[in-house]
């Protein structure tokens, strides 16, 4: 219990006040990976801690960072020391979190200081590159894509990491730099299966928490025969296409831009292709709730935590997959973000995304906007607010749908995350029937109301959790995310993490949850659940859950799910599920779940498997199945079987191929994609793509686009 406690304790301490160290200002830098003389001005930091296996230990080796600044760019020098031999490096394909089962180092940057917003960079000993978006400690996306630079050189005792990124990477003015930034470093030991950071991310906090990253001091001074930059960065990167479909040849051309100024993103996108953005997994839906896929598109990316308003995948008034997405190409958008601080007290964001569709046979021109306005507070302890509002329009004058709302968050310094919403919604006479997991808009022209509330605690031992949410029958939000309308949605639970380090075994974790849903009228009790989950992790990487409860799920309006109509009514019964995974350093690793739960009036049995395998540096096969069983008395059974396999070619740092194969037996749906990704010039890209899509029909598609960027200043 003693270990618990200190545990605590130095978590509370390190959360106060983070590390912190300077920047000065050099010149004769050289991206070399070496320490040269250029580097003897920069101050060397070293106080490192260990986050896993062994929570707030000293690493058994050294890891030491310098930083500086010259007219252009941050410059990063990052020395992890080891034992002779022991670097692993088997991942050299860009944009790959696989990256972090080798030895690996990432550099987290909060440029704005806003405690919320991470920009990533990782690197491995063979300078591999991955730069990534985190928001507000989580939401990890590695779809953006920055002009930056690193070198590695590796030595007989470890190896060394050189970063140059340049300012307008950072959406900074290098005539306008801030005092300060936000900055941590998080290195991956992989002979150990360890993790050692700067400024220590002690669950449960996530590993991109930039509310507790440590402060990089900027000294400015510029030289004395530096010439004036410009008051902006602008990034252009113009591109053409050109393929062929069924035979019918096609070219087009269009341009992405962003200009970044000290307070001011711009994104512009002009009949935009997505060409580059890898294809989403095949997956299957067996419920009666619609499926939420992540955005992977950067335009929509690169303003993404403005918005970020509800809960992820449950309740949230802007998911952006609605807009451009299958049929409906995205003819232009344009998105502009803003953020202003006061000498003393809080910083405004101002935020507005205008983005038009082309029409289909089935959906008319479309225009969708979204705009938002909020208050964030300063330093650790921040209460924020804001108010966002979505308007998706067609041609007709009555067919819109409008929703505003409200929302708060509150983050530390006490270990409690709370996050509230308060959303309305209008929608026309002309907007047709609402799609799946939009909300059920039964009146038309009703205001109806929605509420979300999330309170999370983030105490390293003990975290409980209390979701609510209400949304009215007549809600709904067209270019938003509603799992389910009418209803009165609570999720009651406590994750108990107590940190055993002994005997090789990191940790146990224990979670109980309990959830219930009632009718909007909150006359009857919809859905209940019980459960209870419990994993252990291994020091080596292992891990090993089992989990199991009783639920039950009332079924309001009868849906098909492959040959069974599931009739509306009561559904009760048990499940259970047990996951065994293998540590993630391995050349070759996976994971094994079986699971079996009560369906509908029947039984679903069966589980998923998957396997990582990397026989060399430049190759990685990734191969995941998931196969289940639905069995009923009425004889109306079925089998569901979902494959999804991508081969990964790293011929060089510059040149990759990746090949993509998803199946789904229920719908009988077959993708197949060929991309090859060449990086003709820094930040200027050659894509040749072809892709196979069996849906009813079998069509080829072969599409070669040409981007080419171009920076000012």
């Amino acid at each position: 219990m003693c270990r618990f406690s200190v545990a605590i304790l130095f978590c509370a301490a390190h959360a106060a006040a983070g590390p912190n160290t300077e920047a000065p200002r050099l010149t004769g830098l050289q991206l070399d990976g070496r320490i040269d003389a250029a580097w003897a001005a920069a101050p060397v930091s070293d106080d490192f801690s260990e986050r896993r296996p062994t929570q707030g230990a000293t690493p058994p080796v050294a890891t030491r960072f310098r930083a500086a600044i010259d007219d252009e760019a941050l410059w990063l020098l990052v020395e992890c020391d080891d034992t002779p031999g022991g670097v692993t490096a088997l991942t050299r394909t860009r944009d790959t979190v696989e990256m972090f089962s080798d030895d690996a180092v990432s550099v987290k940057i909060d440029a704005h200081s806003d405690r919320r917003t991470t920009l990533g960079f990782a690197t491995n000993p063979l300078g591999a590159q991955l730069d990534y978006r985190a928001i507000q400690d989580g939401d990890f996306r590695v779809e953006v894509d920055r002009l930056w630079e690193v070198a590695v050189e590796r030595r007989d005792d470890g190896w060394t990491a050189e970063y140059r990124i340049p300012f307008a990477a950072l959406g900074l003015e290098a005539h306008a730099l801030p005092p300060s930034i936000g900055l941590n470093w998080s290195r991956d030991h992989a002979r150990r299966n360890a993790t050692y950071d700067w400024s220590l991310m002690a669950p449960p906090y996530s590993p991109v928490s930039a509310s507790l990253y440590g402060t990089l001091r900027l000294l400015s001074a510029r030289t004395e025969d530096a010439p004036e930059p410009a008051g902006g960065a602008l990034v252009a990167t113009p591109f053409f296409t050109a393929g062929l479909r069924e035979g019918e040849s096609s070219a087009n051309g269009g341009v992405d831009a962003q200009l970044s100024t000290a307070n001011t993103h711009l994104s512009l996108t002009i009949n935009t292709d997505f060409a580059q953005v890898d294809l989403d997994d095949q997956v299957v839906q067996l419920d009666r709730f619609g499926l939420f896929i992540p955005e992977k598109r950067e335009f929509f990316l690169a303003h993404a935590e403005t918005y970020d308003v509800g809960r992820s995948g449950v309740f949230q008034p802007l998911y952006t997959r609605r807009i451009g997405s299958g049929d409906a190409a995205l003819l232009g958008g344009l998105a502009v973000s803003s953020r202003h601080r006061a000498e003393e007290g809080p910083a405004v964001r101002v935020a507005l995304l205008q983005a038009t569709t082309r029409p289909t046979a089935t959906q008319p021109w479309t225009s969708s906007l979204a705009a938002r306005a909020e208050r964030v507070g300063t330093g650790r302890s921040q209460w924020s607010s804001g108010l966002i509002a979505t308007h998706r329009h067609g041609e007709d004058p009555d067919d819109h749908n409008v929703v505003v709302g409200l929302d708060a968050t509150y983050r530390g310094p006490a270990p409690l995350v709370v996050r509230a919403a308060l959303l309305g919604s209008m929608t026309g006479g002309s907007a047709g029937s609402p799609g799946v997991a939009v909300g059920l808009g039964e009146e038309e022209l009703a205001v109806a109301p929605a509420l979300h509330l999330r309170v999370v605690g983030r105490d390293s031992l003990v975290q409980p959790l209390l979701d609510y949410a209400f949304v009215h029958r007549s809600f709904r939000a067209d270019l938003g995310f509603i799992e389910r309308g009418d209803v009165h949605d609570v999720t009651l639970g406590v994750n108990v993490e107590p940190r055993i380090q002994a005997g090789g075994l990191e940790k146990a974790t224990i979670t109980v949850t309990g959830e219930g849903a009632a009718s909007g009228a909150a006359t009857d009790l919809l859905d209940w659940a019980a459960r209870l989950d419990a994993s252990l992790t291994w020091d080596a990487g292992t891990w090993f859950a089992v989990g199991g409860g009783y639920r039950s799920d009332t079924v309001r309006r009868g849906f098909v799910v492959g040959p069974r109509e599931v009739a509306a009514g009561s559904y009760e019964g048990a499940f259970a599920s047990v996951t065994l995974s293998s540590p993630s350093t391995l050349a070759l690793y996976g994971s094994l779940t079986a699971d079996a739960r009560a369906y509908f009036g029947g039984w679903l049995v069966g589980g998923n498997t998957s396997a990582t395998w990397k026989p060399l540096d430049r190759v990685r096969l990734e191969l995941a199945c998931d196969v289940h069983e639905a069995l009923f008395e009425t004889g109306e059974d079925f089998t569901t079987v979902v494959a999804n396999g991508r081969l990964s070619l790293g011929l060089t740092t510059t040149l990759s191929l990746d090949l993509f194969t998803g199946y789904g037996l229920l719908d009988e749906i077959l993708r197949a994609q060929a991309r090859l990704r060449f990086e003709v010039l820094p930040g200027s890209h050659l894509y040749v793509v072809y892709e196979v899509l069996d849906d009813e029909e079998l069509s080829h598609t072969l599409l070669a686009k040409l981007a080419l960027r171009v920076d000012a200043w």
